[in-house]
């Protein structure tokens, strides 16, 4: 299953030696994130190609049963947006992204710092709750119910929605092939191995992993550099990008 958009917005008189960017995010995430890129570099051609399609199992569960809830993906709150949601329910959330969207469905919103391992240490440092529910996708880091749990929390989880694989569209399969730099920034460590699968030359590919964990399947790859984000998050990743970008392009330059 292929599913992919391309957004180009070059000038006529651009170099065709600029790196291009691909976006493996899920399509929504990725629309959203091209966005942002376009704001501070209208020059620049970008590929949306997601690796994934975030598929909603509509679940239901009655959140009253529980004193907090556990959110580590944005999709996670979308997931339950139809759902009753009690008056003054806490939530933590692994991002500001994901705070954002909670808070707007009415919970009163613990943001992590962007990832799992320290949304556990927020919660661990926080006084002790009663039963705590994770709402995710079928593919999840670090197993959060289990650890909670182990640490005297009661823990639940339930998937909310699937994450369904995808294979790299034409244009961008074309691009890797091409040989020309390409930047690819990568949120998650399913899309880094999910991109490895797809068997494209990746020598001239500018990784930008937003954490340790997403980096680590590139590592004894012969990619052109691998940067992992100061923080975890798409403000870091963002500012990572635009710097690979004027980078390369001075390279490229006369």
């Amino acid at each position: 299953m292929t599913l992919g958009v391309t957004l180009s917005d070059m000038t006529d008189n651009a170099s065709d030696t600029l790196p291009e960017i691909v976006l493996t995010r899920p399509e929504k995430e990725a629309r959203d994130f091209s966005d942002r890129i376009l704001s501070r570099l209208p020059e620049v051609k970008i590929i949306i190609s997601p690796l994934i399609t975030i598929k909603f199992t509509k679940p239901k569960v009655d959140l009253t049963a529980y004193e907090g809830i556990i959110f580590t993906s944005s999709n996670g709150v979308e997931a339950i947006k139809n759902l009753s949601i009690p008056q003054n329910m806490r939530c933590f959330a692994v991002g500001p992204k994901t705070a954002q969207k909670a808070s707007e469905l009415g919970f009163l919103a613990s943001q992590g710092p962007g990832n799992s391992d320290d949304l556990i240490t927020l919660i661990l440092s926080r006084p002790s709750f009663g039963r705590l529910l994770h709402i995710s996708g079928e593919h999840t880091r670090g197993n959060i119910s289990k650890q909670l749990t182990q640490a005297g929390h009661s823990c639940e989880r339930i998937v909310a929605y699937k994450q369904e694989t995808l294979s790299l569209t034409t244009e961008a399969l074309d691009a890797f092939k091409r040989g020309k730099p390409l930047i690819l920034p990568l949120f998650s460590p399913r899309t880094a191995q999910l991109l490895i699968t797809q068997n494209v030359p990746l020598e001239q590919s500018y990784m930008i992993a937003l954490s340790e964990a997403v980096a680590e399947p590139f590592k004894g790859f012969n990619v052109s550099s691998l940067t992992v984000a100061k923080a975890p998050n798409s403000d870091s990743m963002l500012n990572d990008l635009t710097r690979t970008f004027e980078y390369i392009s001075s390279l490229e330059a006369p």
